[in-house]
Order: structure tokens, then sequence, then C-alpha cells
């Protein structure tokens, strides 16, 4: 199927195409020379495309480099949704939903991102609001499932937004890896018993029962 209307011009598709690939160029561009070592003109060259064709869809480098970022964070949510299974005992389901987050958490594109996320967060004009979003928008599946949990009796919260944020905290170890050598990040087996020693201590702290009993 053309990407082209009898006129020419870019049919929406083909102009929503085009709009992806520069945005996948764009990804490999900032991850392997930063967001300052990255420049639209490289970026163009990269796409095949010329400066003025990205222009057209992205104001600047800035709101390129935020385009990216939603993107990716749409992405990461979509797939969380998919390992929330509440039909699994508590314990097991929250292991997995903990898994699922330390094995996105530490690959090493996401840890690259991370990094320049924060430091251009206070550099890039709705950089910061943009991630406010992103990170509610991403914290949204395990906070339902939590309410669920606790609409059953199984759990209690004073407050479900903050116990949200301490299990994905718990789970990634905060930001310890961010700030210590590549060559430290947990593997597998490490991320595995990271994710299960906070999930132990999750449901020790808010379950009502004994983590066994459930």
């Amino acid at each position: 199927m053309s990407t082209k209307a009898n006129s020419g011009r870019p049919t929406r598709e083909g102009s929503e195409l085009l709009g992806r690939h520069m945005m996948d160029i764009a990804a490999q561009t900032f991850l392997e020379k930063g967001f300052h070592g990255a420049s639209i003109e490289g970026i163009a060259k990269a796409a095949e495309v010329s400066k003025l064709t990205i222009y057209r869809h992205f104001e600047s480098k800035s709101s390129l480099f935020l385009a990216v970022i939603k993107v990716h964070m749409d992405i990461y949510v979509s797939a969380l949704l998919e390992k929330i299974n509440t039909q699994k005992p508590p314990a097991e389901a929250l292991f997995e939903i903990g898994y699922f987050i330390s094995n996105q958490w530490f690959k090493p594109d996401n840890i690259k991102l991370s990094r320049m996320v924060i430091a251009e967060v206070h550099r890039i004009e709705g950089l910061s609001a943009l991630i406010d979003q992103m990170l509610n928008e991403a914290r949204q599946p395990v906070e339902k499932y939590l309410v669920q949990l606790m609409d059953a009796g199984l759990v209690r919260f004073t407050d479900v937004r903050a116990a949200t944020i301490q299990f994905v905290q718990l789970c990634v170890s905060g930001h310890y890896f961010l700030l210590r050598d590549d060559a430290l990040t947990p593997n597998a087996e490490e991320r595995a018993r990271l994710v299960k020693s906070a999930v132990d201590v999750f449901m020790y702290g808010h379950f009502k029962q004994s983590p066994s009993a459930v």
C-alpha cells in the first residue's frame, strides 16, 4: 500500500510511519551520543531524511527527545499491563510484576536513558512535567492491582499511591545502581533474589496475614 496520496503528499499513515522511524533513529542517536552530542543534522542523516522533514514533525531537538521518552514509557506500560495476573496468589503475582519492572529497569539502554533524563531534567523545558506524568501512568497498573488486594481485604494501606512507589523502588533497589559502575549491574539471578526480598519485605509490612498464608 502506498504511503502517498494521489497528490504526491504523504498520507496520514505514511506521516505517522515516518515520525516513528525518525524517533527510532533519534533514540539510537541519543543513546550513543547523549542529548548534547546528538544533533538534528546527524539524526536526519541517519534517518535518510532532510532536517526540514524532522522540523515538520518536531519543533526542536528537545521536543524530539520528549517524544522519544513518551513512546518509550508507553511501550513499557503496555508490556507491564500484560504481566499482571490477578488470578495468581499475591506473592507470585507480585514477584512477576516486580521481576518485570526490575528487568526493564536494568536494561543497559534504559539505564543510559534514565541517567540522561536525570542530567537534563532541569535543562529541557517540559521534561520534568513529562516525567512526572509518565511515572504516574507507569505506576497505575501496579496501583490498580494493589487496590484490588485491598478491596479483597488482604492488605492494609494508609496511602496506596505511596505503597505503590515503595514497591517499585524496593524491586529496583531505589537509584542505587544508577550511581554505580555498569559492571555492578545485577544479573538475572541477582535480580530475582532482590525482587524476592522486596516482595517479602512488602508483604510483611502490608499484608494482614502471614505472607506464607496468602
